[in-house]
């Protein structure tokens, strides 16, 4: 795979991945906005700042977006399944050394399934413009 065909696949998943997480934490708060009405704002702007820098640092530690991982749909997916992983880890010993008490525990649940959701829906994307392209010819 040339260089500037692998910047073109690496930048929009690093994008992608962004955009989901930060879409399902806010269609997490639209859903649950009766709910959570009376809760803290400041708290939940704190988590998704935590959200993004830890899954940021998380997939770059495990070299998620690398060359070698993207190449193939299995190393990418396993890769992915790690990273979330990690990341709900993290996620929550965030909650649990923080003390974060504030936030509701169905917005967290809420909020995990919606991105892991996201992400599987994500991968399919990227397998289905992978093997266009592959068939184009333009990987080589």
């Amino acid at each position: 795979m040339n260089k500037q065909f692998r910047l073109a696949f690496q930048l929009p998943l690093v994008f992608l991945d962004m955009m989901v997480l930060n879409l399902a934490y806010g269609l997490t708060g639209a859903v649950l906005r009766e709910r959570i009405a009376n809760d803290e704002p400041a708290t939940y702007l704190s988590l998704l700042v935590a959200l993004n820098v830890s899954w940021t640092m998380i997939g770059g530690g495990l070299r998620l977006y690398a060359e070698s991982k993207i190449t193939s749909f299995e190393d990418f997916t396993k890769s992915t399944a790690q990273t979330y992983l990690l990341w709900v880890i993290s996620m929550l010993f965030y909650l649990f050394f923080f003390r974060v008490s504030d936030i509701s525990r169905y917005y967290i649940v809420l909020f995990l399934a919606a991105f892991a959701i996201g992400l599987v829906i994500n991968r399919f994307l990227y397998l289905g413009f992978y093997h266009h392209f592959k068939a184009r010819n333009f990987l080589r």
